[in-house]
């Protein structure tokens, strides 16, 4: 009885074995032929929605499984970013998605309008010339 115990749970944990690795991924590489303003990105985010938001030294993108929509600040027509340089982006616990961009500006961009609201930054000097990063705590504050 024991050895047919023994091999009851030596099958269940080589199943459990073998269906961990029957987890596949798909990875898919962009770039500007895809619809990608440039081939380099330096932020990455997805929202609640399953859209992935993309940040570079063009601009923003919202990409929906199947094209990219951007957001570019251009001369002459209405901005719905301040810069194109983007050096960060956060989506918070409550779906918001933080911008940080070159040239000390923050925002926070309202990915239903399509329209950046800016964030001043009350911080110490010392803060300053630290090394910058968006972070979310516990409570939910950036």
């Amino acid at each position: 009885m024991h050895h047919h115990l023994t091999c009851l749970l030596g099958l269940l944990m080589l199943a459990t074995h073998l269906r961990a690795q029957v987890t596949e991924h798909s990875f898919m590489h962009f770039g500007k032929r895809d619809g990608l303003v440039a081939n380099d990105a330096t932020a990455v985010t997805q929202d609640d929605k399953g859209f992935v938001w993309i940040g570079g030294m063009n601009g923003l993108q919202r990409y929906d499984g199947a094209r990219f929509v951007t957001f570019q600040n251009q001369a002459g027509k209405d901005q719905p970013i301040p810069v194109n340089h983007i050096l960060q982006l956060l989506m918070d616990k409550r779906n918001r998605l933080w911008i940080s961009f070159a040239g000390e500006k923050l925002g926070i961009f309202d990915t239903r309008k399509y329209q950046i609201r800016e964030v001043t930054v009350d911080a110490h000097k010392a803060t300053l010339m630290a090394g910058k990063k968006l972070i979310e705590d516990l409570d939910g504050n950036i």
